[in-house]
């Protein structure tokens, strides 16, 4: 019971550092932006002050998307998520979730590749344009910079599946199935805790509740970066896919 008690404290531990990082980077961000701009008004140059309110947008924008994503997963974990399994575009979801991650970031290289003849699948498409938002938002952030982030749909093994390939440095193996969990950190090179934040989560639960799944492999191209594929039920399952 003792070292159970110990390893829950630590559980416990870990998330409150979490949220305390995550929470409090775009806060710090935005309150010494503001304070900038309180002290020094019209005595700095327009183009400092349009950096600084750039910044207070883009803080707040990533603030907003952390609390919308615990929000999320507050649902999950209470059954309170109901998503419809009906059939859906999967080509119109990939466009509008690579639409809206371009918008957010301008600077994200997105290729996608869809297969001819893409059968519909069951799910939910508000649902799923979240799961692949999470996944680019993530791929933003871990892999490699400028380099492309691929989207690859086809039909496979009598499902629908989707692939979101980034080519950033990888995930150890015997990580691949922690990053899901809720607030995973993992050390970086420099020893400085890194965390996936709750997005990963999110995507399974999400994905979970479709009646699908997600599934992490790394390496997944030249020795490197990570490719996240979901599975999704065909909308015929009659239907040779």
């Amino acid at each position: 019971m003792a070292s159970l008690a110990r390893e829950s404290e630590k559980v416990q531990s870990a998330l409150l550092s979490s949220l305390s990082h995550d929470l409090r980077t775009p806060l710090a961000s935005i309150t010494g932006a503001v304070t900038s701009l309180r002290q020094l008004g019209d005595k700095m140059p327009a183009e400092s002050r349009a950096d600084l309110l750039l910044s207070i947008e883009e803080e707040a924008g990533r603030l907003n998307r952390f609390v919308a994503n615990l929000f999320d997963m507050t649902r999950i974990e209470a059954g309170m998520m109901k998503a419809r399994r009906e059939p859906i575009d999967l080509s119109a979801i990939i466009d509008t979730s690579t639409a809206r991650a371009r918008k957010l970031h301008p600077d994200l290289i997105i290729d996608t590749s869809i297969a001819p003849g893409l059968p519909r699948a069951l799910g939910d498409a508000v649902l799923l344009e979240q799961v692949l938002f999470n996944l680019l938002d993530n791929a933003r952030k871990y892999g490699g910079g400028d380099q492309p982030v691929t989207i690859y749909a086809r039909a496979e093994d009598g499902a629908a599946s989707i692939a979101v390939t980034d080519q950033g440095k990888g995930i150890p193996e015997a990580d691949l199935e922690k990053i899901f969990d809720k607030f995973y950190r993992r050390a970086k090179g420099d020893g400085r805790p890194a965390g996936t934040g709750p997005g990963l989560s999110i995507a399974r639960g999400l994905m979970a509740a479709m009646g699908g799944s997600i599934k992490a492999t790394s390496p997944a191209i030249r020795k490197r970066g990570t490719r996240f594929t979901l599975r999704l039920p065909p909308a015929n399952p009659g239907r040779a896919v």
